[in-house]
């Protein structure tokens, strides 16, 4: 399963695919594959003069994903306030837990030069 989703999510990646075809598609496959998902989200920050940031929230059975944008003083509105966003930031972030290299195979593809498409980021995650 991770290996046909994995293949398809980096297929989409190269040819272009906007983020709101990758995260339906992604969804879509996740469940499709048996994957008991109902729910997923992604928020990113943007460089807009107008807004803060974008989120994108897929629903099992809602169709689609909907986008949702936020204005740069949107981390003081009620609804950020009392989400676990925030909960998040004012403990410092995520506890990120390392994952074994070996459980990483695209770090060793990226680091050996197999593909000049895929790039490392530097390993925080342990």
């Amino acid at each position: 399963m991770a290996e046909r989703i994995e293949q398809w999510l980096m297929a989409q990646g190269l040819r272009g695919a906007g983020v709101i075809e990758i995260m339906d598609g992604f969804c879509g496959h996740l469940v499709g594959e048996g994957f008991p998902l109902a729910r997923g989200y992604i928020g990113l920050r943007t460089l807009h003069p107008k807004y803060g940031a974008v989120g994108f929230r897929w629903e099992r059975g809602s169709g689609g994903v909907e986008a949702e944008r936020y204005g740069h003083d949107s981390d003081n509105s009620p609804e950020f306030v009392q989400s676990p966003f925030a909960q998040l930031i004012a403990r410092g972030g995520l506890d990120r837990r390392g994952v074994a290299k070996e459980d990483r195979p695209w770090r060793t593809r990226a680091r050996s030069g197999s593909s000049s498409r895929v790039r490392s980021t530097p390993d925080t995650a342990g």
